[in-house]
């Protein structure tokens, strides 16, 4: 585990991680505490080919594959409630010892498909190790490793906080459009007419322009246009303390809502803002266009839809992590050249 996460681990969290994904952890197996419930679980599914044997009588092979069959249903659900169990009790350890993981536990529980998926440049699907470790920590409540100790673009303390809130060198706005483009590029699979920043109303009196991230034809409604817009949250941002993700999110969409929805009806469409944190939390109504767009597009492939759906969410997770990253790990100064062209001002070179 420490290899993995490359830093050491408290007895806590090495609980926790052996717990799977889908329950905030990794997933990884402790032979030492499992022995003997898979021990248990062998001996019921054996018991007729162990009687056989002892005995010297003739296996009824019919009825020892449906013994094996019957115990394995049965272990599944006796080990889904004692896990269940299990991450209800440490839940409550955390919370007394780590109210920050205990939040974050709360917000990524179901978000966790980027961890079950076997990595692959072809789908989009690798990480590179820096940002694999990010996420990890991130995911577990700590802050990222070898961090700057200032930031290049403000001069101010530079820890995960100000990483992720620093709007200097516009790496807040690039994180943005990158998760904006992806989200585009797979709904581009299933609807026309995708537009990137639509323009919903025109600046009038000096007053800006209203700009959506991306419009679209037939999400909802056949002949109605459906508008979106992203927003990438720091849910665990001091404004945000002592709040829950819920809550977090609901106020943003609203925000979105007030914002967006008299023009996009203006235009005779309809608005959906896609809410998440920077931990790959999504708000119900991003997490409900995603089902729409796996639901198309498993119609569109003749694939099921559960594994649609996987692949959509692990694109998306994996789109946030990317972005978030590069909050962390970019430079936020500009980087000056020499401004020649063509070799001018450099000193001639007699032969």
């Amino acid at each position: 585990m420490p290899a993995i996460l490359g830093r050491e681990i408290t007895e806590l969290e090495t609980e926790l991680l052996t717990l799977p994904a889908r329950l905030g952890g990794l997933g990884i197996n402790d032979p030492v505490t499992e022995q003997d419930e898979a021990h248990r679980a062998s001996q019921q599914a054996c018991a007729l080919l162990i009687e056989a044997l002892r005995e010297g009588t003739e296996l009824n092979y019919a009825n020892h594959l449906d013994t094996v069959a019957h115990t394995i249903k049965e272990e599944r659900v006796y080990k889904n409630e004692a896990l269940e169990q299990r991450r209800r009790d440490l839940v409550t350890r955390i919370e007394e010892e780590n109210p920050r993981l205990a939040r974050i536990q709360d917000r990524v529980n179901g978000n966790s498909q980027w961890l079950t998926i076997v990595p692959s440049s072809a789908d989009g699907f690798d990480l590179d190790p820096i940002q694999f470790r990010d996420a990890l920590a991130m995911r577990y409540g700590h802050t990222p490793q070898n961090l700057p100790s200032s930031c290049d673009g403000c001069g101010a303390a530079f820890d995960l906080n100000h990483a992720l809130n620093c709007k200097k060198g516009g790496l807040v706005k690039r994180g943005h459009d990158s998760v904006r483009d992806d989200c585009l590029e797979i709904a581009k699979l299933v609807w026309g007419g995708a537009v990137l920043q639509p323009v919903l109303r025109n600046g009038n009196d000096g007053s800006p322009e209203l700009v959506a991230d991306m419009k679209l034809q037939g999400v909802w409604d056949s002949v109605r246009p459906a508008f979106f817009d992203h927003r990438i949250i720091n849910a665990d941002a001091a404004s945000h303390s002592s709040r829950t993700w819920n809550s977090i999110a609901e106020s943003a969409a609203r925000e979105k809502h007030m914002k967006y929805d008299q023009a996009a009806e203006d235009k005779r469409g309809s608005f959906s803002p896609l809410i998440c944190s920077c931990d790959g939390a999504l708000h119900r109504e991003y997490g409900v266009f995603q089902k729409r767009m796996a639901q198309a597009l498993a119609t569109k492939w003749e694939k099921p839809y559960s594994a649609i759906l996987g692949w959509v969410r692990v694109r998306t997770q994996l789109s946030i992590i990317r972005a978030t990253s590069m909050r962390l790990r970019n430079g936020r100064s500009q980087v000056k050249a020499l401004g020649l062209e063509d070799g001018a001002g450099l000193p001639s070179v007699e032969d």
